[in-house]
């Protein structure tokens, strides 16, 4: 969060009077001398104790989490699909790195379930995520299938999560952008006209909205300057409705019960 993105919501935060404890793997230059009411922390969202000690510091500073933005990201560091040269039947190909998984939706994970814990523990409990996922996380984009897989991902665990949490003053929701002017996607910046970027100011006006409102659950797809909030597919028929909003009921009537 110290750098594309997460510098630019910093700083919008800051500018609005918040405290802000900004985490990376490293620290960028430039998320440095942003002033007292900031401070960073380095920190991997791959390794869950170094995450983990990122919230302690940020708890031990102010003793309160108000609101949580998971936003790391890497693209494919892997074409999971492509043959493995010196495979054979009897010598399969070795265990793939799955770093994109890791980083894109372990660290989310993580990320969220840590969140949750501090958010109860607030002077007045709940909080708020917004979890950045992409315009993968709604089409398909055969060139980056593991982020793609990702970032699919985190857009039904925000919905699954968001009914279960609002009676405990939580919300969380998601951003899908479009192709934005940052680290990940630097490679293609001189090749692609400035009218299909995203300006990062369309990240910082979606944020704004569910920081202020009651919102959760919600899916923001964010295209140039434009913001569509983006539901559900439709159930295609009563069967697979009934089926999906009873699940829940049906599980906890086939768990056993622990004897007393």
């Amino acid at each position: 969060m110290a750098s594309g993105i997460g510098l630019a919501l910093s700083k919008d935060l800051l500018s609005k009077g918040w405290r802000v404890c900004m985490c990376d793997i490293k620290q960028s230059p430039a998320a440095s001398g942003l002033g007292e009411n900031a401070i960073f922390v380095a920190a991997d969202v791959t390794d869950y104790d170094s995450l983990a000690a990122a919230f302690v510091a940020a708890w031990t500073k102010w003793n309160a989490i108000h609101f949580v933005a998971a936003n790391a990201g890497i693209a494919d560091n892997v074409q999971i699909a492509a043959p493995y040269a010196s495979a054979t039947p009897d010598s399969p190909p070795p265990k793939p790195d799955l770093k994109t998984i890791d980083v894109d939706l372990t660290g989310v994970l993580y990320t969220i379930y840590l969140s949750l814990h501090y958010f109860r523990q607030n002077p007045c409990p709940g909080g708020k995520i917004v979890a950045t996922s992409s315009s993968g996380g709604l089409y398909p984009l055969p060139y980056l299938p593991l982020y793609t897989t990702a970032k699919h991902a985190i857009v039904g665990l925000v919905r699954a999560l968001a009914p279960g949490l609002q009676a405990e003053n939580i919300t969380i929701n998601c951003l899908c952008p479009g192709l934005v002017a940052t680290g990940l996607s630097d490679p293609l910046i001189g090749v692609v006209a400035d009218e299909y970027l995203t300006p990062v100011s369309t990240l910082l006006d979606a944020v704004s909205r569910f920081l202020t409102g009651d919102e959760t659950g919600r899916t923001a797809e964010l295209s140039v300057r434009n913001l569509y909030m983006r539901e559900p597919p439709e159930f295609p028929d009563k069967w697979q409705k009934w089926a999906v909003e009873n699940l829940g009921t049906l599980r906890e009537q086939t768990e056993p019960k622990e004897s007393t």
